[in-house]
């Protein structure tokens, strides 16, 4: 009995001293080159970026209980990848993958949409794939 009691007070404080160092990940503005600067991109990769990191990201960092899509998938991400032995590194690496995959669908919409936009888009990038590995760099999750 005592030894129990020992034991999940280790698991207690373990799980504690685990989730007390977690760093809150950025959402600023990137700068760029004058050739790269399309203000609606990266207002909107800012603000979908700052939901993300309130609604999936720091839950998950915190190891809290999945109570939404977003989380799910990503805890099931990092589960699938490195069981229950994950750091903040590969929450980064996780979200990078989710949340961009979403930034892709999003850029492209707009781009589609605005024509502004869409013209600038085609004068600074060749492709879109060129476009999407670029605001990849300049917005990923990076807390080390």
């Amino acid at each position: 009995m005592k030894s129990g009691f020992v034991a999940s007070l280790l698991l207690v404080a373990a799980m504690l001293a685990g989730c007390s160092g977690i760093k809150t990940p950025t959402a600023s503005l990137a700068s760029h080159d004058a050739r790269h600067d399309i203000p609606a991109i990266d207002q909107m990769i800012v603000d979908m970026k700052q939901d993300y990191i309130q609604a999936c990201y720091l839950p998950v960092a915190k190891r809290e209980p999945p109570v939404n899509a977003c989380q799910t998938e990503l805890f099931q991400m990092l589960e699938r990848r490195y069981h229950m032995n994950y750091t903040q590194n590969h929450v980064d690496m996780a979200s990078n993958d989710l949340f961009f995959k979403d930034v892709n669908t999003k850029i492209n919409d707009l781009v589609r949409k605005d024509r502004q936009v869409g013209a600038a888009a085609r004068r600074a990038f060749g492709s879109t794939d060129e476009m999407m590995a670029y605001y990849r760099e300049a917005y990923k999750f990076e807390t080390n």
